[in-house]
């Protein structure tokens, strides 16, 4: 490498730095700059990266890295490199997956990942080849059924089904976007900064078992820029006809593919113009259809979807109404906090951008602050991936996340292909330095030192404590914010906590987030204190401490059906009867877990209360409930058992004794097992009396019957149990 000072490396440096610095500041203060923070959840291995990027991005300058590459070209030699780095990112992909996945709909995608399909119906096979764009669930309904077909014939888990299609997705991604951007490469060391740039984005993390529709999104999207190029390199009938069957099946999968036919059409209508001798450029084509897009976007976000003060809640029969966020939200504090023009919502996308790729934004802004004489703007490929990339920025800047952006940032992240390849575009159409440095010479330090930052998502993830760590985090930061289910995020990160930090954790965002609470309408704020309650309930086993929060959960929301459930157990244990009798009358309105339960606890309490009258008319409705609500009970049961939440387990396991479902001795077996799980050895040895009156002769249980009785340390009996 032969030492040069190049004092216009500077441009590079500036931006560089500035981006660089962002990432400091995100590893010190890491809750707010959630889209540059994923370094400091790795420890000193964080600091390492960033330090290192520092490092390189500064005295990598004074160096022409790689510039020997630029006096070749690898020609059809490039399939082999691009084939090679597929497999590697497959291998990569395949085992790091993320430890427990709860973004975007992931959580509601599968209930069970370890399910086998048992079978494939026409159903499914109708919802693989629909091509029905009324639906707007038209893409997830496709990948789903694809997911169930694939663990039918293959045999696999739902789990198992989305990582193959995860992995395949991700090496397919790989392989077009290297193709498509080898393809605009000039030489070898454009072809070595691509592939930095595509190899170390974050969207990659969408390839790692990610259980949602966002790997095949984007392998479409991938195939369609690389057709797109093609076309741009010789349009004729041929490659036009594949473009469009891209553009169509991207907007199968998704609806967003709508924006692919206003790229192809921008492209197709260049070359009719320029065929017949006209100039175009940014302009006059740019600036007109540009206004178009913005006159018409504008009156179909305004007039059809009346979202200029619309709201940011939904169901699924007003979907559509809340596609977009509303620049003044109708519904009430808190929800008001988060608008089109408002700060949480520009930061947010600021923060989303960096999970696009922090190389490819130095690259946009070196070329539009500094280098705007130095390329060709009006190169074709410039034009068209420049305006698809202003469509695609504006069009999810007005998106409304409905889980917010941290949690929807798969979703988020389709705009990440249009910004690689319009970076690329920029890097070939530059023209080199007077002193004989090219644009990529200069980039080729950052996008070292930024490469690995930007895979550090994907090592976060992989890892239990990392990723639990940062969806607490992330929890607290959408609560500010006010967005649907951050709650839950914080919970699951909770939940993979270790056992004697989830107190500390909870506690200290209750102090926090208190501020931001609102009293008699907030739900969110209700489902962080009734963490704190069913913390005390289930674990000091303080039943007053519990109440007491559950009083408090309720203070800021009445309609929190979990905290109803947790107050009305409570209450009861208190001889609160007036408490739980409200409490159950709403459980059972809302059958709450489940219609059979509400209606058993609701008789419980009537009968404690000594209320005849509601004694009766529970009595009268429990005759109704039928074998299918026992399914429900058994169904959640064996779900809080499997996530190994035995205490809530142990709760609805004692209404299939009662109910003896599937049978007698099936449920009191289970509930011999539950109890034995939650460490409450007294329950279990009544279930082993009871099972023992039924089937006198079951020498197992006589066993575990006499292990209760004599043995000092029980623990081990439930260990003896599984290994029946």
């Amino acid at each position: 490498m032969k030492k040069t000072l190049i004092p216009e490396s500077f441009h590079v440096i500036l931006i560089t730095a500035v981006v660089l610095l962002l990432y400091v500041v995100a590893l010190i203060f890491p809750d707010n700059w959630w889209g540059l923070h994923y370094p400091a959840y790795l420890g000193g291995g964080g600091w390492f990266m960033v330090l290192f990027a520092i490092g390189i991005s500064s005295f990598g300058q004074n160096y022409s890295l790689g510039e020997g590459l630029a006096k070749s070209n690898m020609g059809t030699g490039r399939w082999g490199w691009i084939i090679v780095l597929t497999i590697i990112a497959g291998v990569f992909f395949h085992n790091m997956p993320i430890f427990l996945d709860v973004y975007g709909d992931a959580s509601t995608m599968i209930s069970d990942p370890d399910y086998v399909m048992e079978e494939f119906t026409d159903f499914h096979k109708e919802l693989i080849f629909s091509f029905d764009f009324t639906n707007l669930k038209l893409g997830s309904g496709s990948i789903s059924a694809f997911v169930v077909w694939l663990s039918y014939t293959r045999e696999i888990s739902l789990g198992e089904a989305f990582q193959l299609i995860g992995t395949t997705c991700g090496m397919g991604y790989v392989f077009f976007m290297l193709a498509a951007v080898f393809r605009i490469a000039k030489n070898n060391q454009q072809s070595l900064l691509f592939t930095l740039i595509v190899m170390g984005s974050p969207v990659l993390l969408i390839f790692c078992g990610h259980i949602e529709l966002y790997a095949p999104v984007l392998f479409a999207l991938a195939m369609f820029f690389y057709g797109l190029i093609r076309f741009i390199e010789k349009p004729s009938w041929i490659t036009g006809i594949v473009v469009f069957v891209l553009c169509v099946f991207n907007l199968k999968l998704h609806i967003s593919g709508a924006l692919t036919f206003l790229i192809f059409g921008n492209a197709v209508l260049i070359h009719v113009l320029r065929s017949k001798g006209k100039e175009i450029g940014w302009r006059n084509f740019g600036v007109a259809f540009l206004s178009i897009f913005f006159v018409a976007g504008f009156s179909f976000y305004a007039f059809v979807t009346s979202s200029i003060f619309g709201t940011r809640t939904y169901t699924e029969e007003n979907l559509t109404d809340a596609i977009f966020l509303p620049i003044k939200s109708s519904d009430p504090a808190p929800l008001d906090r988060y608008n089109l023009f408002s700060w949480n919502h520009v930061f947010d996308y600021f923060n989303m951008s960096f999970l696009w790729s922090a190389i490819a934004i130095i690259i946009v802004l070196v070329a539009l602050i500094f280098r705007r004489k130095k390329i060709n703007w009006n190169n074709t490929l410039v034009l068209t991936s420049g305006i698809g990339l202003i469509v695609f920025f504006v069009v999810f800047f007005v998106l409304n996340p409905l889980l917010g952006m941290l949690i929807d940032w798969d979703l988020m992240s389709i705009p990440a292909v249009a910004l690689i390849v319009f970076a690329a575009a920029l890097v070939a159409e530059s023209r080199e330095e007077k002193e004989g440095r090219s644009f990529a010479s200069y980039l080729m330090a950052p996008a070292l030192g930024l490469f690995l930052i930007g895979l550090s998502g994907i090592f976060v993830n992989a890892n239990q404590e990392s990723e639990a760590n940062r969806l607490i985090a992330v929890g607290k930061y959408s609560y500010k914010t006010y967005w649907i289910g951050a709650s839950a995020t914080f919970k699951s990160g909770l939940s993979i906590k270790k056992d004697g930090e989830r107190y500390e954790e909870l506690k200290d965002a209750l102090v926090e987030l208190e501020p931001y609470s609102i009293k008699g309408k907030d739900l969110q704020y209700a489902a962080f204190v009734n963490l704190m309650g069913k913390y005390h309930q289930f674990v000091t086993l303080d039943t007053l401490e519990a109440h007491r929060f559950y009083m408090l959960s309720e203070s800021y929301d009445k309609t929190l059906l979990p905290n109803m459930y947790n107050l009305s157990r409570t209450a009861l244990a208190l001889g609160d009867f007036a408490t739980a009798s409200r409490l159950a009358e709403n459980l059972v309105f809302n059958k709450y877990p489940n219609e059979a339960e509400a209606i058993d606890f609701a008789k419980d309490v009537a009968k404690k209360a000594k209320d005849e009258d509601a004694l009766e008319k529970y009595s009268q409705s429990q005759q109704s409930v039928s074998e299918d609500e026992a399914q429900v009970v058994f169904d959640l049961t064996v779900e809080h058992f499997m996530n190994k939440e035995f205490n809530e387990a142990q709760e609805l396991v004692a209404n299939l004794v009662k109910y003896k479902y599937p049978s007698e001795r099936k449920a009191l077996r289970m509930a011999i097992h539950i109890s034995l799980e939650a460490g409450d050895y007294e329950a279990s040895r009544q279930y082993c009396v009871d099972l023992l009156k039924v089937i006198p002769d079951d020498e197992f249980i006589q066993k575990i019957l006499h292990l209760l009785n004599t043995s000092e340390d029980k623990s081990n009996i439930k260990n003896y149990f599984r290994q029946s």
